[in-house]
């Protein structure tokens, strides 16, 4: 092993033994010439869920806050199922009455171009038009009802499907208050946030140099910072060669070390 000697004070040695510390060139340098690197990494979730609501419904139950943790499954919030019956009841309405106009358009073809037949030379030229008039509100009232029973659908599948439940197992980091958020698609804040805790990752920088001796799929093992004999299996997932090394040192001081640098799930 090579190692480099430093002395204590600066006006020559004294009577005295001096303190000597001893460190590896490795240690000076960045790494490890016993063959094991170690870099400094930054402990984030792998995954996040942002869970938006529908501001064209009522919620009449919400189930977590702000700190608690859930399971993949677990019913975050409830929708109110009464308004969301009358919304069914009505488009069933809207609908039915929609397929009662086109048979009655479909009636009234079928009559005006039986009379059509039988009526004298002069009259053919009407009867037309009012057939085409017909089949023009037809087509209308077909396509309208196509709408309609796609929105039916839409309110009988969210009546099927009240409860809004999480999809992975994490931390709920906040829940808004229901009358802040916007509808969905239409505000930038999810109504409630949830942090993957089952799968963690580790993001860290290594240089171009080290690089180069990492692959992706490599083991490795991550030490806690505050107590080295605390460690976690993980394999290095990826590996960019975008400079995050500034942000990396902001966000050190809170991290965990992982031994392989880059960026590594457990």
């Amino acid at each position: 092993m090579i190692a480099c000697t430093l002395l204590t004070g600066c006006d020559g040695l004294s009577q005295k033994q001096d303190t000597v510390y001893v460190q590896t060139v490795g240690s000076i340098l960045g790494s490890d010439l016993s063959g094991t690197s170690r870099y400094s990494g930054v402990v984030e979730s792998s995954k996040t869920q942002r869970i938006s609501r529908d501001g064209t419904k009522k919620i009449s139950e919400i189930r977590v806050k702000e700190g608690d943790m859930v399971k993949k499954g677990d019913v975050l919030f409830t929708y109110d199922k009464t308004s969301l019956r009358i919304s069914v009841d009505t488009a069933n309405l809207e609908v039915e009455a929609s397929s009662n106009k086109i048979s009655s358009y479909q009636t009234q073809i079928k009559q005006l171009q039986q009379e059509k037949k039988s009526a004298p030379k002069s009259e053919q030229l009407s009867y037309s038009l009012q057939i085409q008039e017909a089949q023009l509100n037809l087509s209308e009232e077909q396509y309208n009802l196509k709408i309609k029973q796609k929105e039916l659908n839409r309110l009988k599948e969210d009546l099927s499907h009240v409860n809004v439940v999480a999809e992975v197992d994490g931390l709920v980091q906040s829940v808004q208050n229901e009358d802040s958020v916007s509808d969905e698609g239409m505000g930038s804040d999810a109504f409630i946030t949830i942090l993957e805790t089952k799968v963690q990752q580790i993001r860290g920088t290594v240089s171009e140099m080290e690089v180069a001796s990492l692959n992706e799929g490599d083991p490795v093992t991550v030490h806690s910072r505050l107590d080295d004999d605390k460690t976690w299996k993980g394999t290095i997932s990826k590996i960019s060669n975008e400079n995050t090394s500034d942000n990396l040192e902001q966000e050190n001081n809170g991290g965990e070390e992982n031994t392989s640098g880059s960026s590594a799930s457990r």
